[in-house]
């Protein structure tokens, strides 16, 4: 679809939003800040005369990949590429290790991977630290009839790393054109210690370059960790709330303008009032 094209059919959907009057308040999650379409949807809806607020969510990160795994590897940290060696001849001593990928699966056939990678993330920190994380467990429906689609089977890729049978580690990724993107990666907490994590990303980069991919595309979140794979910022990430034009749409405006100022105002504040009492 050319710009043209995305810009009506936005200008389309927000009219339709706008003249249904189904809804004050539109939340929009996740949208890349810098993007034709965001920007799309920012004046369409600034024309109609909504207000936004805007909640940055964090910077996407990607490794650009060079045509060898050769290359990728040299521009690595030896200490980092000598840890997970270690790490990876620590798991083999625990018994049979198997790095396995799937690609183009039969429903039948995803539906036990499914049931695996949810099996791992049940047991990793996104499901022990009770913070809503996890992408698969729990969500193992809406997987399984996503994957019913043979296009959409065509196109996700996920690596499971078992040992002796048992799914300990996975990452779930989707390609588009010549870029992958990252989706989903977990691990058994009771090898966090054994970095099952980085050895399946491994296999993910590998397998990216050998099919001449050029981006992997890992998300938002954990910059730090993205970096040391080479993982560069690309383009910040936003949540965006528009309120509309009538009287109970400005009453939550107006409400989420006065929570934003004391979220940003009010600590600080509370902090030079206790100095002075201190004194």
């Amino acid at each position: 679809m050319d710009e043209n094209h995305i810009e009506e059919c936005t200008k389309s959907l927000i009219s339709k939003i706008h003249n249904g009057e189904l809804f004050d308040v539109v939340i929009l999650e996740i949208l890349e800040e810098e993007s034709e379409v965001t920007k799309n949807i920012e004046e369409s809806f600034r024309v109609k005369k909504w207000k936004s607020h805007k909640v940055d969510v964090g910077q996407q990160y990607a490794v650009m990949l060079p045509e060898s795994m050769d290359d990728y590897k040299n521009a690595l940290s030896k200490k980092m590429l000598g840890n997970i060696r270690r790490e990876k001849n620590k798991l083999h001593k625990l018994g049979e290790v198997k790095d396995v990928k799937y690609n183009d699966l039969s429903q039948h056939e995803w539906s036990k991977i499914i049931d695996n990678c949810a099996e791992v993330e049940r047991n990793s920190w996104a499901n022990k630290s009770d913070i809503g994380k996890t992408e698969l467990y729990g969500h193992e429906k809406f997987w399984k009839q996503l994957l019913n689609n043979e296009e959409t089977s065509s196109r996700v890729n996920v690596w499971l790393t078992y040992l002796d049978e048992k799914p300990i580690s996975y990452n779930l990724a989707i390609d588009s054109g010549e870029y992958r993107y990252g989706i989903s990666a977990h691990y058994n907490e009771d090898y966090k210690t054994l970095g099952v994590g980085g050895s399946m990303h491994m296999c993910v980069i590998e397998d990216a370059i050998d099919k001449g991919l050029k981006k992997l595309n890992m998300g938002y979140g954990f910059g730090e960790y993205k970096q040391r794979w080479n993982a560069e910022p690309i383009s910040a990430l936003t949540n965006y709330i528009y309120f509309r034009p009538s009287f109970m749409g400005k009453l939550v405006y107006d409400a989420c303008s006065l929570k934003k100022f004391a979220d940003n105002y009010l600590p600080k504040s509370s902090r030079k009032i206790s100095k002075t009492n201190d004194k």
